[in-house]
C-alpha cells in the first residue's frame, strides 16, 4: 500500500514571497535569486581580489579568504553562497 496525501498549504512570508508545504515533498530549488542582495558582503571583497575569476579556495591575495580568516566572513557563508551560485 502507498500513502498519498492531498492537502497543499501555502504560506505568505512577510518579507515578500511564499513557501509552499506539499507532503512528500523531498527537495526545495531556487528558481532565481539576488545574490547582490543577499551576500553583498561577500561581494564587496570579492571585488577586492587580485583576480575576478577567484574560487575563493587557496589563492593568493584573495580578499574573501582574508575576510574568512579575520572573522568578518563566516566560512559557511562563503559555502553557501558558492551553492546558490551554481
Amino acid at each position: 500500500m502507498k500513502h498519498t496525501t492531498t492537502h497543499r498549504q501555502l504560506f505568505l512570508v512577510l518579507q515578500g514571497g511564499v513557501v509552499i508545504d506539499t507532503p512528500g515533498m523531498r527537495e526545495l530549488g531556487i528558481v532565481s535569486a539576488d545574490l547582490d542582495k543577499s551576500s553583498s558582503d561577500i561581494e564587496e571583497f570579492a571585488q577586492r581580489c587580485k583576480f575576478s575569476d577567484y574560487r575563493h579556495e587557496n589563492e593568493s591575495k584573495c580578499a574573501v579568504r582574508e575576510a574568512i580568516e579575520n572573522g568578518l566572513i563566516d566560512i559557511d557563508r562563503l559555502e553557501s553562497y558558492k551553492k546558490l551560485q551554481k
